[in-house]
């Protein structure tokens, strides 16, 4: 029943790959003689021949120095050094559907996604090793709520019991979003309010349920720095920012009342985007907020930059591409050859190309030098 729950309350920008994610766990699982085969315990299988990525669902990408790292189902990480040209796999050990990446420096690197599972990169993403899952995960998190419980602390008891429920079904629930600052530091965020930090790189983590503004525990569906200062968007329209002096994630209010997926940001000026073509603006980083029109009732599922930083990209879950002007006010479509249907990803990949990720692949598009211009 709770992955039923589960399934329903991620955001509908997941939930093709979700579908898919829930019926591969149905295969792994079935076998000659119906016996169980753990998605942890199965390097991801390796794709014969030239690899063609039309039918590969990838969830999420980064350009890493001109190299595309992309990943999606069944622990499938792909790259390329020629542009999308040509593609090649990664060595990855899990078959576990991956959601998200995070690279800090060229050489180190971090996915994460289902069955909480994080992996962890030392060589630019051609092989990868698991530091975190969810069996893990469903013993050391309430044996860290436990443990201040214990030692007197009454209002950790229920994060302890949060983390307990959630062991219940620790194989079912995905880390959506991770980020590394550096080497050392790194937050991943996910389903029913999961959000963890390391300070050693991955070798240790610990939950963080008692240092963000999230007592329902709602979704945390993405983190990502904006300049100096961390954000983390979820469900219910509320965005957290990370104070970094008391290491907690306090929560600042948009008068939205659905959920965003993605932020991105220039200095002071912050955009979130969402359900049905939903997109709030703020230029005091997150103290007010404004709704902006881009003339689209598709769900937004990812918000970028463009190669220089300076104005922001999205794209919907029908393969719309939006991209706005240095004030990130104003936006307006641009023209897609070819729209990606379930499109979850985007990026820039120089200053004349976008790459976008989603239910066909992964495509990177040529714009016209108007586009990239910021020109009407």
């Amino acid at each position: 029943m709770r992955q039923f729950i589960l399934f329903l309350k991620l955001v509908p920008a997941h939930c093709i790959y979700l579908f898919l994610a829930f019926s591969n766990v149905s295969t792994a699982q079935t076998s000659v003689g119906n016996s169980f085969k753990d998605t942890l315990a199965l390097p991801a299988m390796r794709i014969g021949g030239v690899l063609k990525l039309e039918r590969q669902p990838i969830l999420a990408v980064t350009v890493v120095k001109r190299r595309i790292i992309g990943v999606g189902l069944r622990g499938l990480i792909v790259l390329s050094d020629d542009g999308g040209t040509t593609w090649r796999q990664a060595q990855v050990p899990v078959q576990s559907d991956l959601t998200a990446l995070s690279f800090p420096t060229q050489t180190h690197g971090w996915a994460v996604g289902h069955d909480g599972v994080i992996l962890a990169t030392t060589d630019m993403g051609e092989t990868w090793t698991k530091q975190y899952d969810g069996k893990m995960a469903a013993t050391a998190l309430p044996a860290y709520y436990q443990k201040l419980v214990d030692a007197g602390d009454a209002g950790m008891q229920r994060y302890l019991d949060q983390t307990r429920l959630n062991a219940k079904v620790p194989a079912s629930l995905p880390y959506l979003g991770v980020h590394f600052k550096n080497e050392q530091v790194g937050y991943v965020v996910g389903s029913f309010g999961s959000i963890l930090m390391t300070q050693d790189g991955g070798k240790t983590w610990e939950p963080l349920l008692h240092q963000i503004d999230n007592e329902q525990f709602f979704n945390l569906n993405d983190i990502q720095p904006i300049d100096s200062t961390l954000y983390i968007v979820g469900e219910r329209g509320i965005i957290w920012k990370l104070d970094p002096t008391k290491q907690h994630f306090g929560s600042l209010s948009t008068g939205y009342r659905g959920s965003f997926f993605s932020i991105a940001g220039h200095g002071d000026t912050l955009l979130a985007v969402g359900l049905g073509g939903t997109a709030f603006r703020s230029i005091d980083a997150g103290a007010t907020w404004h709704q902006v029109q881009l003339g689209t009732s598709m769900n937004l599922t990812s918000i970028s930059t463009t190669a220089d930083g300076q104005r922001p990209l999205i794209v919907s879950q029908d393969g719309e591409v939006f991209i706005g002007d240095a004030d990130w006010k104003t936006l307006h479509a641009l023209p897609i050859k070819q729209p990606m249907v379930f499109a979850s990803n985007i990026v820039a990949y120089a200053s004349e190309q976008l790459i976008l990720v989603g239910y066909s692949g992964i495509k990177v598009e040529q714009l016209l030098p108007s586009s990239s211009a910021g020109k009407e």
